[in-house]
């Protein structure tokens, strides 16, 4: 339990301090909504969940490298590299989150655009 409570901490902390883990909170709970809006299957759900679960991740473990990377000091050239890569992978995630939610919402709006059913 105190492992949970320490996670918990540790996202409420990338929550509150990290304007970009804001961002894709935001952009999980609009999309969560459009889901429900749009009535979306199963199988999109899925893809959904994990597409946000892994941004969400993405940006919590960045998070921790950029405190670590501070925590150790300096403006180093690896350090440097280090933030980077971090960040670059949370733009890799959140791309295919992208991808993934225009794939499952692009057939949903342009069937409501046509006054279809989804």
């Amino acid at each position: 339990m105190r492992s949970i409570g320490h996670a918990v901490a540790g996202l409420a902390f990338a929550l509150r301090s990290q304007t970009n883990m804001r961002l894709h909170a935001v952009v999980a709970a609009t999309t969560l909504a459009a889901g429900f809006v749009f009535r979306i299957g199963a199988d999109e759900w899925r893809w959904l969940i994990v597409a946000i679960a892994l941004v969400i991740a993405g940006e919590a473990l960045n998070t921790g490298i950029e405190q670590a990377c501070d925590a150790v000091g300096g403006r180093s050239e690896p350090i440097r590299h280090a933030k980077d890569a971090a960040a670059g992978g949370v733009l890799v995630l959140a791309v295919a989150a992208l991808l993934i939610g225009l794939g499952i919402f692009i057939p949903h709006v342009a069937a409501a655009w046509r006054g279809g059913v989804s």
